[in-house]
């Protein structure tokens, strides 16, 4: 950012607020937790707005990706189990009762699943082209389609799928040795 020309924040809250909060619902399934989320992020995007630089990224993408990080810090914060469905019990009538109950995640399982997260955010890192880093986070981390791909960098789509291609042969070869 500079000095002389500071960034309108206001106007890129206006801007993106909604399309954010139709991407955080899309992940979390729930308006509460999306509203939250994009509140919080666009905070964090306002406090680190000086270390925004164009020529990397645009602002969508980077604040897609504050959201993205948002949503996984939120999801190991207050989701420490899983739910364990049954259909085992049966009622009066016959008809079969779902029930659910929480299984608490050991500290193992919770440790193994940040260290590949880790591990893939690396291998994104140690990709040797900034385009194809860029992709690699909006498809493997920010869940965008390939379309919603083309629309934020403003490339085509054959040269989305095929970038796709070759960061999923990178990653596997690198994630392999690791999984």
């Amino acid at each position: 950012m500079n000095k002389t020309n500071p960034i309108d924040f206001n106007n890129l809250y206006k801007t993106y607020y909604v399309e954010a909060i139709n991407y955080a619902n899309n992940k979390t399934h729930n308006i509460l937790v999306s509203e939250e989320v994009v509140n919080d992020s666009f905070i964090k995007a306002y406090k680190n707005l000086i270390s925004f630089d164009p020529n990397k990224a645009c602002f969508k993408t980077w604040l897609f990706t504050i959201i993205n990080n948002t949503i996984i810090d939120n999801y190991r914060k207050t989701n420490k189990h899983d739910i364990v469905y049954s259909i085992d019990n049966i009622n009066d009538e016959g008809k079969q009762i779902y029930q659910h109950s929480y299984k608490e995640l050991t500290p193992l399982e919770i440790l193994n699943n940040n260290e590949i997260y880790d591990k893939v955010i690396k291998s994104i890192n140690n990709l040797n082209n900034d385009n194809l880093k860029n992709i690699a986070t909006l498809y493997f981390i920010n869940g965008l389609n390939y379309n919603e791909i083309c629309e934020t960098l403003d490339i085509t789509l054959p040269s989305v799928k095929g970038c796709i291609f070759r960061i999923r042969i990178k990653l596997q070869k690198e994630l392999y040795i690791f999984l």
